[in-house]
């Protein structure tokens, strides 16, 4: 099954065929996952994908306190 078939990851090349690995943009920044043998690509994708939904709802009750100069609550987060 080819990683970017399944939920828009791009495979990574490994120099071999028995890994496979994909990476994708994932709540901000990027996640990698290798698989081996190389056809359970699919299948941890789908975990993977599964697993980053989870965050992503648990993160979107979270907002960002505006910091300004001199503020104590830069970085600093609430639930809303």
């Amino acid at each position: 099954m080819r990683a970017s078939v399944v939920t828009g990851w791009t495979l990574v090349s490994t120099g071999t065929a028995d890994v496979a690995v994909a990476e994708r943009e994932a709540l901000g920044t990027s996640a990698r996952v290798a698989a081996w043998p190389a056809e359970d690509i699919g299948t941890a994708l789908t975990a993977v994908d599964i697993e980053l939904a989870g965050w992503r709802s648990r993160r979107a009750g979270f907002a960002t306190i505006p910091s300004s100069p001199g503020s104590t609550a830069a970085g600093a987060a609430f639930i809303s």
